[in-house]
């Protein structure tokens, strides 16, 4: 390489590590401005060189030597000249290409400095990055342009069972749960060029997680989106919590309803019941101590539901306690049978003699049963019959609840405890009700299972483990 690249190559490095131009350079001007002088010393040498000779020619050599050795003293001294002048020309250019090889070797070495700082700034920038993109606690990947995965931090293939998911298309990240490419959110994002935060969710059918899902675009150097960051925040309790609170809010209501309604509805019960035992008290013709006999068996009817009313009211407590299951049953039928859709519903309640009590949140066992007997008149919407069995086992209990309604297929079966999952309707169902019942009873250590087929009804067999049930002591015996 000759002097010249390596200067240019050297103070493009200097300036572009910030350090000012070098004071001296071989632009064309220069080396132009370098002939120029060198052309006319070396001119003015040979000039100066060639009238002294002439002058001792002239005043001494003519005298001294003849013509043929004049003539062979021209030649020596002609080379002589070119010599020197050679010997000049090339000592200037030494000089010259010393000052600058000066100027290169502390430039070179200044900006090697300086780039070996900027490497080792550049290697810990480097692994910070990568550091903090691995510890975050979401799972993130980056998608490219063709729906290909080519970055996956240890969250992403955590939620992926490990996989490597570098090279892998965009549906295998569990997080944006889409069947095709054209679904991930990372394509929306880049087709939209904008990000799309808080408006995605997204759940995985294999382990029911729920998944906020966020989309970044990442522009290249060129303006275009060349990838998409997609950034997936689990929130599957988030969304348990908050269907827990909203049940929780609609028993703590109807407990409150309930309490309202028995209140204002006792007194005149009474009040009725002691004037109808006046008046059968009376003599009265016969076939109006009949009527009052009915009119009092029907009005202690009402008076004992809306006894029901008040203790199921006052039972409410957000404590583990004793909760008869039995009961637990009669409440959350008491709470849906004046819906429309269970007048036309043949209901049967089976329940097994001297069955333990389970030790549970009794509004959470009430609201399992509230939301099977929904789905149940969901199945229904045209009537039926719905059965529930209440039965002991060696293991435990055992409820079954079955209707005669649509029943599921195979694909929706297997889908049903997915939560945000659901063939209701927009607006008539969460998807939630079903994962919220399973994780109750999960919580117990029990089971809730699914068996159905398409136009066959649905039954559901809740099952209570021997540890949640309270088994009722026998009384202890005094003896002397």
């Amino acid at each position: 390489m000759d002097h010249s690249s390596r200067l240019v190559r050297v103070q493009k490095g200097a300036e572009s590590a910030g350090y000012p131009e070098l004071p001296l350079t071989l632009t064309e001007t220069g080396w132009l401005a370098s002939w120029f002088v060198l052309s006319t010393v070396g001119s003015l040498l040979i000039l100066g060189a060639f009238l002294l000779y002439v002058f001792v020619e002239q005043r001494w050599l003519e005298s001294w030597l003849s013509p043929d050795l004049l003539r062979v003293l021209h030649t020596w001294v002609g080379a002589g000249v070119a010599v020197a002048t050679g010997t000049f020309v090339f000592v200037l250019l030494w000089l010259r290409m010393r000052r600058y090889d000066h100027l290169i070797r502390v430039a070179y070495g200044d900006l090697r400095t300086t780039v070996v700082a900027r490497t080792v700034e550049l290697q810990e920038a480097n692994v910070f990055s990568e550091t903090l993109f691995d510890v975050l606690p979401y799972a993130v990947v980056i998608v490219d342009s063709g729906c290909r995965i080519v970055r996956a931090n240890r969250m992403a293939m955590s939620i992926s069972g490990g996989s490597a998911l570098v090279g892998e298309p965009c549906t295998a990240f569990p997080g944006t749960a889409a069947a095709s490419p054209d679904e991930c959110v990372a394509v929306d994002a880049m087709r939209a060029r904008e990000s799309i935060v808080n408006k995605v969710e997204r759940c995985d059918p294999k382990t029911g997680q729920v998944f906020a899902v966020d989309s970044y675009p990442i522009w290249n150097r060129q303006g275009e989106v060349s990838s998409a960051l997609v950034v997936a925040r689990d929130v599957t309790a988030v969304k348990s919590f908050e269907a827990n609170l909203r049940e929780q809010e609609k028993l703590a209501s109807l407990g409150v309803l309930a309490a309202g309604i028995a209140h204002d509805i006792a007194n005149p019960l009474s009040s009725i019941l002691i004037e109808l035992a006046l008046l059968k008290d009376e003599k009265v013709p016969q076939e109006v101590a009949q009527s009052l006999s009915i009119l009092e068996e029907q009005v202690e009817r009402m008076a004992r539901t809306v006894e029901e009313m008040t203790g199921f009211a006052r039972r409410r407590s957000e404590r583990a306690a004793a909760v008869d299951i039995p009961l637990a049953i009669q409440d959350a039928m008491r709470m849906v049978r004046y819906d429309a859709r269970a007048a036309r519903t043949s209901i049967v309640v089976r329940v097994a003699t001297a069955v333990p009590k389970v030790h549970m949140v009794e509004d959470y066992l009430v609201r399992v049963f509230v939301n099977l007997f929904i789905n149940a008149f969901d199945a229904m919407p045209e009537g039926g019959a719905l059965e529930i069995t209440l039965e002991m086992e060696e293991d435990g209990a055992r409820v079954e609840i079955s209707d005669t309604g649509v029943g599921m297929s195979e694909a929706v079966r297997a889908r049903a405890f997915e939560p945000l999952f659901t063939t209701k309707a927009p607006g008539k169902g969460t998807g939630l009700g079903l994962p919220v019942c399973r994780d109750i009873m999960a919580a117990i250590g029990g089971t809730l299972r699914l068996e159905s087929a398409e136009g066959q009804g649905t039954k559901v067999i809740l099952t209570f483990p021997r540890a949640a049930l309270i088994e009722p002591q026998e009384p202890a015996v005094d003896r002397e």
